[in-house]
């Protein structure tokens, strides 16, 4: 059932009836809120009794199913205050517009019948009960519709986890040993960075393999060459030996001054003229000195300071490195010998060096000073000995 609150035109007031009261009422059946803010004739009661009806001029403020809502909105009229006209369709309220005039002044309201306070209240009544059962209801449905969803949720991710793991079984039953075509090629790719760098690290091994073999083929040659060397070295020792105890040999052969021993020689020192070999390789020991291959074999190349001594040797001779300096400057007693020869010099640091990467060109002159003096020493105690009486003048 609808009600309306009218606006009467006659003394101004205000109140709630049936939208039966509207006279030509069929004209709005379709829809009751056309009838809202019209002028429409009222059949109203005249009397306290109801029994007598009179045709009154009112206007429409609004319509509501609950008789109780458009009370309220009569009771904020007659105190002055401001609504918005309330348009009931279905049920539901709508708010649309607000009025074309507004009632700020007091107006009289009409008496209510005791009918009217006894319906509102058992009205509100069960107003407030259906309120509680819907408010139960939605309760009660949000907690299905939890549990419902949550059921939902969890049933898919079980199909999905239930068909993923199918899936991976199908694959792997599909592929066989001949599908090596259907591997990825970042897969392939990858093999293949394994494969070079085992390559690589087996090649890396093998050239440490080469590189230890030729060391020690060197170091067996070296030995070899020393061992060639012995019985010179023996016979020419056992000579200096007889001759410093005045029993030299008859005849008057004198030996070379490069076969003469002392305590700073290495074994290999009494080399073969330099210029009897024209036919021999050379080796470069830089780009202006060359000596000849076999001769740089004997020299002993274990240690650096060793390999520098028997390359001076070779280079410059004995009797040339007992008269000569490294430099050429004055010594203590302010006396100068003639420097040795700087291409050599550089010559004899450049191969050393190349030869042993520890070895340093300072540590390289210091080694070749004292070979010069030990040099210059030797020449010095040759000269104060005495000479060997000869057999002929005893």
């Amino acid at each position: 059932m609808k009600y309306a609150l009218f606006e009467f035109t006659e003394d101004d007031s205000v109140e709630v009836g049936d939208v039966s009261c509207i006279q030509d009422i069929d004209k709005y059946e379709k829809d009751l809120n056309d009838v809202v803010n019209k002028n429409v004739m009222v059949k109203w009661p005249t009397s306290t009794s109801g029994t007598k009806f009179g045709s009154y001029e009112a206007t429409v403020v609004a319509v509501n199913d609950s008789k109780l809502k458009l009370i309220d909105k009569r009771n904020k009229l007659v105190k002055g205050e401001s609504i918005v006209t309330d348009i009931e369709s279905a049920g539901r309220e709508k708010r649309k517009k607000y009025p074309s005039t507004r009632i700020t002044s007091m107006r009289r309201v009409s008496s209510i019948s005791s009918s009217d306070s006894e319906s509102e209240s058992s009205e509100e009544e069960t107003t407030q009960k259906a309120k509680k059962k819907r408010n139960a209801n939605n309760v009660t449905d949000k907690k299905n519709n939890m549990s419902v969803q949550q059921g939902t949720s969890l049933a898919r991710e079980l199909r999905q986890q239930l068909q993923t793991k199918s899936n991976e079984i199908e694959q792997a039953a599909e592929m066989s040993s001949d599908d090596r075509d259907n591997i990825p090629a970042t897969a392939r790719l990858q093999d293949e960075m394994a494969k070079n760098r085992e390559q690589q690290q087996s090649i890396a091994h093998l050239k440490i393999q080469i590189k230890k073999e030729r060391d020690e083929k060197e170091r067996l040659r070296s030995q070899l060459l020393f061992l060639e060397g012995v019985p010179d070295f023996i016979k020419t020792f056992k000579h200096f030996i007889g001759e410093m105890k005045g029993n030299r040999p008859k005849g008057n052969r004198k030996l070379p001054a490069a076969e003469v021993a002392s305590d700073v020689v290495v074994v290999h020192e009494a080399f073969p003229p330099v210029d009897h070999e024209q036919d021999e390789e050379e080796v470069e020991l830089s780009s202006n000195v060359q000596v000849k291959k076999k001769l740089l074999l004997r020299c002993n190349s274990s240690d650096p300071r060793k390999l520098t001594s028997d390359l001076m040797v070779l280079l410059f001779g004995r009797e040339v490195l007992a008269s000569h300096s490294l430099t050429g400057g004055k010594n203590t007693k302010g006396f100068a010998k003639p420097a040795l020869s700087k291409t050599k010099v550089e010559a004899i640091i450049a191969y050393v060096t190349t030869k042993f990467q520890d070895a340093t060109p300072d540590m390289l002159k210091l080694v070749m000073t004292n070979k010069l003096s030990n040099e210059s020493k030797l020449q010095r105690r040759k000269e104060v000995a005495p000479a060997p009486a000869h057999p002929d003048q005893e």
